[in-house]
């Protein structure tokens, strides 16, 4: 019950700047921020975290795709198809205030 839960575990990786999104997968968790940073932290002791640093403005949105995912991504271009979303094994895909959408 979550009335009776305890923090596990507390990371510092955005450090005075809000965070904006949070995904955890396994031993990873995978952060966005007003900084315009997206981190890649372990919950392992002694684990650095990965920055990706690209985005011209607050990262608002962020997800990873693995290998193994079996849904689609609707692609965009002359007309509209769909691609296997594992055409970007083990990519993040990040969006931004200004509309921009990087692939990591």
């Amino acid at each position: 019950r979550f009335s009776d839960a305890t923090t596990l575990a507390t990371l510092s990786v955005h450090p005075a700047s809000s965070i904006t999104a949070v995904q955890l997968r396994g031993d990873w968790v995978l952060t966005a921020s007003y900084d315009r940073a997206i981190k890649l932290s372990s919950l392992l002791p002694k684990t650095r975290a990965h920055a990706y640093i690209g985005h011209e403005s607050a990262v608002q949105c962020v997800t990873r795709i693995d290998g193994d995912v079996t849904t689609h991504v609707p692609v965009w271009g002359e007309e509209l198809s769909e691609r296997d979303a594992s055409a970007w094994p083990d990519s993040i895909v990040s969006g931004s205030a200004t509309g921009e959408i990087l692939i990591w």
